[in-house]
């Protein structure tokens, strides 16, 4: 039992940061999941009881919803939050492929929507990823999102992080080390490599740009099967991503009707991208996808899924073979550094001070999602 009313049923996934259980709320009998943290010390704590103050203030549908926060009777701090039936987006692509460009157009929407309300709140996620996007569907909603995973996001509206141009609250932004005290070190990178923004990868300070950057990366993804950064070698992938190179999208997914979009999202200027995901969201919605085939012209993965099991792998390497998903979808976040989104070291999280890594699996996995998303294309 933890906090006198959470029945713990069995874990769900662990990571360096901490413990996800499946546990039933008492007395309503609903099914939760509840997060402790297994780190000690004060900067862990204070990381922790962040995610769980930023979690408490957004409202948005399409955000994962928080429920409690409290301290476990032996004294760890523990978060419960909703019960999500599914699977993720990175999971989704490895067990079956690209989505039609007009469902990878419906998921971003609504990842938008979900950012739109964190950005206007001063929060960046800084790790808008397939891992941290979750799919799920409801009566009447065959597909719907949820952002997952606020653990390492910037309050920017934070008092003594953020100066404001009095009365408009002009956001002033700042880099993570500019205060004394702050968890965050200068040597500290947040994030994961493969959708890191360039002003991430500096150590430089970030801002909702830094989001709609890594979604377009996620666009892509989505219409495409595997990441545009696929270096095996996270340093790699963080000097790509950092460089003043342009960002290698194919041009098979510039001559889409989401390319316009994807191009400028993922502009290694930041003062080029969108500046809000209101200002994404409109051209994505005007898209003339009526007008597209079903799904873009690009290669699909046909590769075999590896023999280990493993949900993240990238479909496109020859040396790894498809599979269908295994029952419990989180069992890869069980083997804390190892889990990647599709299984490279590309994907490795940056983030050791902190602990993060892919304990925020508040997650069961449904085997008829597949059927339904490929029902709702």
């Amino acid at each position: 039992m933890v906090g006198g009313r959470y029945r713990i049923e069995r874990q769900l996934g662990a990571g360096g940061f901490g413990v996800v259980y499946l546990a039933t709320q008492l007395p309503l009998n609903r099914p939760v999941a509840v997060k402790v943290l297994s780190q000690s010390g004060p900067d862990a704590n204070a990381r922790f009881a962040q995610e769980a103050a930023l979690a408490q203030r957004l409202e948005h549908p399409h955000t994962v919803r928080i429920i409690d926060f409290g301290i476990a009777e032996t004294g760890e701090p523990f978060i419960v939050w909703e019960y999500l039936r599914g699977q993720t987006l990175g999971e989704h692509l490895a067990a079956h492929g690209p989505l039609p460009i007009h469902l990878a157009q419906r998921v971003t929407v609504q990842i938008l929507k979900s950012l739109m309300e964190a950005h206007a709140l001063g929060i960046i996620h800084r790790d808008i990823k397939p891992a941290n996007i979750f799919l799920s569907s409801h009566p009447g909603e065959p597909v719907f999102a949820k952002v997952l995973d606020f653990g390492i996001a910037k309050d920017l509206f934070a008092p003594g992080n953020t100066l404001f141009d009095a009365p408009t609250r002009t956001l002033a932004l700042h880099s993570e080390s500019s205060k004394p005290g702050s968890m965050t070190s200068a040597s500290q990178l947040l994030g994961t490599p493969r959708y890191m923004s360039p002003e991430q990868a500096r150590g430089q300070p970030v801002g909702p740009e830094t989001d709609l950057y890594a979604l377009g990366l996620v666009v892509c993804e989505m219409l495409t099967g595997r990441p545009v950064f696929e270096d095996e070698s996270a340093f790699d992938v963080l000097v790509a991503q950092g460089s003043d190179a342009p960002t290698p999208i194919s041009p098979d997914l510039t001559s889409t009707p989401l390319g316009p979009i994807i191009l400028r999202a993922t502009q290694k200027s930041r003062e080029r991208r969108f500046a809000s995901a209101a200002e994404m969201l409109a051209l994505l919605e005007a898209a003339p996808l009526a007008q597209a085939p079903v799904t873009p012209h690009l290669p699909s993965p046909t590769a075999p899924r590896p023999a280990d099991g493993s949900l993240h792998r990238d479909p496109s390497s020859a040396r790894r073979r498809r599979r269908p998903p295994v029952p419990h979808p989180l069992a890869h976040r069980r083997r804390g550094a190892r889990g990647r989104s599709h299984g490279d070291r590309g994907d490795a999280h940056v983030a050791q001070r902190s602990g993060k890594e892919e304990d925020g699996a508040h997650v069961e996995g449904d085997g008829h999602l597949g059927e339904r998303l490929r029902d709702a294309g």
